[in-house]
């Protein structure tokens, strides 16, 4: 009798490895798409992380929500400082400096006098879109602002307003509007809930705002707009001719002005010149007959007169809106193709490969639960930063894959071991 349930438990026990293994697999399994790439995990148990940055002595930066913590080469770690006032979402390390996002504020941190510093205060973050985001090229410090709203309007969609109810989106110039109001409450563009334009309205400039690049002078302090009419940016990077490319999130059909039919896109984002936000997407007029709703009515401009007759259009339109996120641009060919560009879309939970030739092709698959946050091509890898599970990984080139085990590899060894269990256990019990 002892031994029939010792049979027993061990033929549990088997099933039970098989079923845990294939759920994992399929909530975080990761297959690479591309034979000549390797994949590692660099580190664990960093769980709702935010991002990370890498000095030039090989040691990572990981940002969590309140608090940053260094990885030493050697594998030491500990907590550099920790605030429970702080909203982390984005930084970069450069010359014994960590420069880092947080809520309304750009932050530099001293390594060496272990100092805080602030750079810039009153950031518009309040909004659907607030994770401001940081890259750093030369003495220039790049910030990339969100927009409020889906479209330029306050409405119901934007749960928001309960807590901060005279919040809406900021222009960093002046503009004059059509005077179309929205809605019950008739709201205008560029105002608080509940309140109207007039034709002819003009909104004055703000010192920042909302749908912006601000560039940040490390040197002199000194900051200003680089780019604005940009809905919001989800990730960015620079090619190898110094351009900055980012993605940004197409509108949504939703709101008291909902868009219907918008994508996401892959952008150059230009000095100085206004992207389309809250007129056009993707360089079309709202007005098109792309973004007719289900009745086939056409969108109305807010904008009386556009900063520039044809906004540019995007280096690539993708075929889904609110997916795409973190992106890297592989500037000196590591991985591939130069200035090949990488891109995550949350929705697929897949990483993919953009070229110059203008297509895209997967270039991982993750599992189900995976959460990407951050992506970047550190000493010729790609890191991928993944904040439920928590784990950092690298992929690199390698001419040879032969003796490297992917997780998925892993995942198909603990199968076989676990059905080969439970069909010994079943031969022997015969």
């Amino acid at each position: 009798m002892k031994k029939i349930c010792g049979w027993i438990l061990l033929i549990i026990f088997s099933i039970s490895i098989f079923i845990f293994v294939s759920k994992n697999k399929n909530d975080y399994g990761i297959s690479c798409k591309e034979n000549d790439v390797a994949l590692e995990i660099k580190y664990k148990g960093l769980s709702n992380s935010m991002d990370f940055d890498k000095d030039e002595e090989g040691n990572y930066y990981i940002a969590f929500k309140d608090r940053i913590i260094i990885i030493e080469e050697s594998g030491k770690s500990y907590s550099l400082f920790s605030k429970n006032s702080l909203n982390i979402s984005s930084i970069v390390y450069d010359r014994e400096k960590i420069y880092y996002a947080s809520d309304s504020s750009i932050f530099c941190y001293d390594l060496k006098s272990k100092e805080h510093s602030e750079c810039i205060k009153g950031i518009p973050n309040i909004g659907d879109y607030n994770k401001v985001l940081l890259k750093l090229r030369g003495e220039y410090l790049f910030i990339a602002i969100g927009s409020a709203t889906n479209s330029g309007v306050v409405g119901e969609d934007n749960l928001w307003k309960k807590n901060y109810p005279t919040e809406h989106d900021y222009s960093p110039n002046s503009i004059t509007l059509k005077g179309h109001n929205f809605g019950e409450r008739n709201t205008g563009a560029f105002v608080e809930y509940g309140k109207s334009n007039l034709a002819g309205h003009i909104i004055e400039k703000n010192e920042i705002g909302n749908s912006t690049v601000v560039i940040y002078n490390i040197n002199t302090k000194a900051y200003e707009t680089f780019a604005w009419g940009i809905r919001n940016i989800m990730g960015l990077d620079f090619s190898s001719e110094g351009k900055l490319v980012a993605t940004v999130g197409g509108m949504e059909d939703r709101g008291l002005r909902p868009i219907s039919n918008d994508s996401d896109y892959i952008y150059e984002i230009q000095k100085g010149v206004w992207h389309g936000f809250p007129d056009f997407s993707g360089g079309d007029p709202v007005t098109s007959l792309r973004f007719l709703d289900k009745e086939n009515k056409p969108t109305e401009f807010i904008l009386e007169k556009h900063p520039n007759q044809t906004p540019p259009g995007p280096l690539y339109q993708y075929n889904k809106v609110s997916a795409l996120g973190t992106i890297a641009v592989d500037s000196q060919g590591e991985l591939g193709e130069k200035d090949s560009v990488y891109f995550y879309d949350k929705l697929d939970k897949k990483i993919y490969n953009y070229n110059k030739s203008k297509t895209s092709k997967e270039y991982i698959a993750f599992g189900d639960k995976t959460q990407v946050e951050s992506i970047k091509i550190l000493d010729n890898r790609l890191n991928v930063l993944e904040n439920n599970q928590g784990v950092l990984y690298e992929l690199k080139a390698c001419g040879n894959k032969n003796n490297v085990i992917s997780l998925n590899e892993l995942f198909r060894y603990l199968l076989f071991i676990a059905l080969t269990l439970v069909i010994m256990i079943i031969i022997l019990c015969i």
